[in-house]
């Protein structure tokens, strides 16, 4: 169990390297094949992410109608419980 992110790093690459040297491939190829196998999955998990806040925000497109209260003032919610939220409360 690899204690910090270096030691978890060396080992990943110390694997790829005994793998590539039992399957008889150049290291840079298997190499190569890992970064493209993860550039991949980093690209459709960037994709789900802006999918997910496009369907979240989807609600949000038309509800400035729907926002008011039957007397005509309007509802504010205020997200954050920072400075700015408690400055704006």
């Amino acid at each position: 169990m690899a204690r910090t992110r270096l030691f978890g790093a060396l080992k990943r690459w110390a694997r790829l390297a005994w793998i590539a040297e039992r399957q008889r491939r150049p290291s840079r190829e298997c190499v190569e094949q890992v970064l493209a196998t993860w550039q991949s999955t980093r690209r459709e998990m960037l994709r789900a992410a802006m999918r997910a806040t496009a369907i979240a925000a989807l609600p949000f497109t038309g509800c400035a109608s729907s926002m008011r209260h039957h007397n005509g003032t309007e509802r504010v919610a205020i997200v954050g419980a920072g400075l700015a939220g408690l400055h704006a409360a």
